[in-house]
Order: structure tokens, then sequence, then C-alpha cells
């Protein structure tokens, strides 16, 4: 709306009177009084119509963060490796782009990851970035992680964390490096009813270890679990169940492919394996034996 200004002059003092649009500053005049002097008038806003849309946030940004590093096994021993994982985290308000992560161990043995990428990250997404490395001396020492954060924010780009390696006996140490399904490589599935699961046994300790049982478990619904009585037998005498499959005796760095097949219902799976499942073969470190593969079981009918 538009109005006009009234500039009066009376008894030497100046007077601004509004009034609404249309009516003459002499109208105007007789409500302030007797005008002296000439009227002049301007057209003008009576009122300013501010364009502000809300901006952006400027403090928004991402904010790369190390979650967390942790190290298995519990109690590392000389000589025998030890596995890393160092958890990366946008807590920002905006995704990363890619960046980098310095991974340092002091270890005399050691993958040669030190720098490892780290793909951008949406807000609140993790990312996990493992190492191995193997000491050849007792002593304390300190791992730490740190990640090239683009924000502003770098108090949290850092963590570490202290371990104890001490001396012990050399022994063998299995694991399970990877299972999988087969894959349709035409469609990306996997059909069903019958699914081979491929599972790669790896002894990275320094000493043979001697022929194991690898357990494939998440494959039978818990109606179909034995639960009779308990054999008195040591479950090393026992005979193989399904699911179970015979190892043979690797040497210091040896790798095993075991195959086999599932019998599977369509729907979604999470199949274990795990090697020396009986615990019958002595090993340095039995808390890294499985490893675990998630997948859905098509069937055309």
């Amino acid at each position: 709306m538009f109005g006009l200004i009234a500039t009066l002059t009376w008894r030497g003092r100046v007077l601004r009177a509004l009034v609404a649009a249309g009516i003459v500053g002499a109208a105007a005049c007789q409500d302030a009084g007797r005008a002296v002097g000439p009227t002049t008038q301007v057209r003008g806003p009576s009122a300013l119509a501010l364009n502000n849309p809300d901006p952006l946030d400027p403090t928004a940004q991402p904010d790369l963060m190390v979650a967390s590093i942790t190290y298995a096994p519990a109690n590392p021993l000389v000589g025998l490796p030890i596995r890393f994982s160092a958890v990366v985290k946008n807590i920002g308000s905006e995704a990363s782009n890619a960046s980098t992560l310095n991974f340092q161990i002091p270890a005399e043995l050691q993958d040669a990851q030190t720098w490892v990428n780290v793909p951008g990250l949406q807000p609140g997404q993790e990312y996990t970035v493992e190492r191995s490395a193997t000491h050849l001396s007792a002593g304390s020492y300190v791992a730490r992680a740190t990640v090239a954060d683009p924000g502003s924010k770098h108090f949290n780009d850092s963590k570490s964390v202290s371990y104890t390696v001490v001396q012990g006996a050399a022994q063998a140490d299995l694991i399970v490096k990877s299972v999988t399904p087969q894959v349709d490589p035409m469609y990306g599935v996997v059909w069903g009813p019958d699914v081979q699961l491929t599972a790669v046994v790896s002894n990275l300790g320094l000493t043979p270890a001697g022929s194991s049982i690898l357990s494939f478990s998440g494959w039978a619904p818990v109606s179909l679990i034995h639960t009779g009585p308990l054999s008195f037998l040591s479950p090393c005498a026992l005979p193989l169940g399904d699911g179970q499959v015979w190892v043979p005796a690797l040497g210091p760095g040896e790798e095993y492919l075991v195959h086999w097949t599932a019998h599977l219902q369509e729907g979604q799976y999470r199949i274990t394996a795990t090697a020396n499942s009986r615990q019958c073969t002595p090993e340095a470190n039995f808390s890294n034996n499985s490893a675990l593969v998630d997948f859905w079981v098509t069937i055309i009918n």
C-alpha cells in the first residue's frame, strides 16, 4: 500500500503526518493545525516486502571421525597375526567426498595398506578398515588411525589403541577367509533349492595345523536341529553331521577350498562357516575361525 508523506511547519515545529492515499495535503493539515509554508508530498511505499528466503545453513558440512579402533585376539602373541579394525564415520550434516585413513601399526611384519582409501560417506554412514600385522618381539605398543577430515572439526579425526604382545609358543591359526554361494553370472541370483557353498580355510599360524572339521550353519530350520540326548563321546570322535566337512592338515600359509551343497527353500539366509568347529586341532586363536554371508535363494517352480 502506498501513502502520502506530508511535511508541515507549525509554530516552528516540523510535523510529519501519514495520510491515506487519495487525501490531499490540505485535508491532512486541518488535522494537524494551520499549515505554514508549502506542503511537500513524497509518494512511496508504506511497508516493505522483504524477500528473505530461508538460506542454507552455512555451517552444514561433513565431519569424518574415527569412531573406534580395535584388535584381535585379545591377548596377542609374538609371531602370530593381529587383526586391527578402524571404523570411520561421518557425523556431519552433509555427505563427504572420498578420503584417506592413515592406519599406523608399529609391527615388524604388516600389510602394505598404511594409507587406505575411504569412500564418500553419507551422514551417519560408517566404513570399516581392517589391517593385519605381526610383532616379532614382545612389548607394549600403540596403533593409531587418523582420517583426512575435510570439515573444520578435527578433534575427533584420530583414535589410538594400546596393546601388549607377549611371548608364546608358536601355534597354528585356522580361519575362514570367505564363504560364498554359487551365483548365476548372468542373472546375479542364487538359484535353489540346491545351493553350492564354498569356504576358503587358511592357516595363518607359524606351525602346521592338523586335520580339522569345517561346519556350515544357518542353512537348516530350527525344527531340524538335533535336540536328542547328549553323547558322552568326545566331539572329535563323533561322525560328521550335515553341513560338516573334513579339512586336511594345512601348513603355515596354506589354504583349502571346501565345497558343500545345501538344500534350501526360497528365502533369505545367513550362512556361517566355522573352521575347526569342534576345536579338535590346537591353535592360537579360536575367535577368528568364522565368516558369514547373507543371500536370497530364488526358486522357479
